[in-house]
């Protein structure tokens, strides 16, 4: 599913930046922004793993 940003969310997260950037900065601070939007969208859905089930699947793989 494509996430959709709001410009003032784009424009406000450059506001931290120092004044001199590297084009791969700006992209690296816009999929930041893009991947917390959808983890916040996946969170609103529902599609969420519990930190227990986590923490039991990483035992069982360590047990293998």
């Amino acid at each position: 599913m494509e996430v959709t940003l709001k410009k003032s969310q784009v424009i406000n997260s450059f506001q931290d930046l120092p004044e001199d950037v590297t084009a791969n900065d700006l992209i690296e601070r816009i999929l930041f922004i893009q991947r917390v939007e959808r983890g916040l969208q996946q969170i609103e859905r529902g599609e969420v793993v519990a930190h227990e089930q986590v923490m039991q699947e990483l035992r069982d793989l360590k047990k293998q």
